[in-house]
């Protein structure tokens, strides 16, 4: 119990006290006055290198949700939709260090998913909706965000996404 306790309890100032440094990289402290520019760690989860990701992002002025799942599964927050891209890819740059990859063995099904997504999206009127991108990100522009048809699209495939997902789990868990 103690050890559960203390992981709660240092694990967010261990995130807290990670910055960035003037140039945009990410930083930890260290003893002396220098800084070090940390390479993504195997000894934080998945989802602690999300956590660290989103923080740097946000620290940056980028509006992302927190990290969706947890553990191996979790996958990235998004972005505020219509969020403007340059700034976004400012702040992408600045913190590709952080951003762990893509793991897990269902990555091909969510990048699947993803694209069936964008089929969604521009079949119910978002007609410049983009396909993801090689790493199955998928990045929505201002433009494409403030498409009156939108709200509703999104509505209509979030929904078909969660059934799909469902399905595929369904055929890809082993038989007992």
């Amino acid at each position: 119990m103690r050890t559960r306790i203390w992981g709660i309890v240092l694990v967010p100032l261990l995130l807290a006290a990670a910055g960035c440094t003037d140039d945009g990289r990410p930083s930890v402290a260290s003893a002396g006055t220098a800084t070090a520019t940390p390479a993504p760690s195997s000894t934080l989860s998945h989802y602690d290198q999300l956590i660290a990701y989103t923080t740097c992002m946000r620290q940056h002025g980028v509006p992302m949700d927190d990290p969706i799942g947890t553990g191996d599964d979790a996958d990235e927050g998004h972005v505020q939709p219509g969020f403007d891209k340059g700034k976004a890819d400012a702040a992408l740059a600045a913190c590709q260090s952080l951003r762990p990859p893509r793991v897990g063995p269902d990555v091909d099904l969510k990048t699947e998913l993803s694209r069936r997504y964008a089929r969604c999206m521009r079949e119910h009127g978002v007609e410049q909706y983009p396909d993801p991108d090689a790493q199955g990100q998928t990045r929505v522009s201002q433009q494409v965000g403030e498409d009156p048809d939108y709200p509703a699209a999104k509505n209509v495939c979030d929904q078909l996404t969660d059934q799909w997902y469902a399905s595929a789990a369904a055929t890809l868990r082993p038989s007992s």
